[in-house]
C-alpha cells in the first residue's frame, strides 16, 4: 500500500466537502416531510462514513494535525448522528 498520508488526508476532506456539497443541494426547507427524511437518511449514512473514515486514520496510526483530533471528531460525530436522527423520526407521515 505504501506511504500515502497525504492522499488519505485528501480522500477524508473531500468526504466532508462532498457531505457539505450534498447537505447544500439536496436539503430544502421547501421539501415534502418524506423527502426530508430521504434527505436525512443520506446525511446520516454520510456521517457514519466520515467517522468510520476517521477512525480508520486512527487505527493505522496516521499522523494528525491536532492530538485531539479523534476525541473531538468522535464527539461532533455522536451529537449530530442523535440531531439528525431524532429530526428524521420527528417528521410525521414518514416511514422511517
Amino acid at each position: 500500500m505504501g506511504n500515502t498520508v497525504p492522499q488519505k488526508q485528501t480522500q477524508v476532506l473531500l468526504g466532508i466537502e462532498g457531505l457539505t456539497y450534498l447537505t447544500g443541494q439536496e436539503g430544502s426547507t421547501s421539501q415534502s416531510d418524506a423527502e426530508q427524511a430521504r434527505f436525512l437518511g443520506l446525511a446520516l449514512r454520510s456521517l457514519v462514513e466520515t467517522v468510520a473514515c476517521r477512525r480508520l486514520v486512527q487505527r493505522r496510526n496516521y499522523p494528525v494535525a491536532k492530538e485531539s483530533f479523534a476525541t473531538e471528531t468522535e464527539q461532533v460525530g455522536q451529537k449530530l448522528f442523535a440531531k439528525l436522527h431524532a429530526m428524521r423520526r420527528a417528521l410525521k407521515g414518514t416511514k422511517v
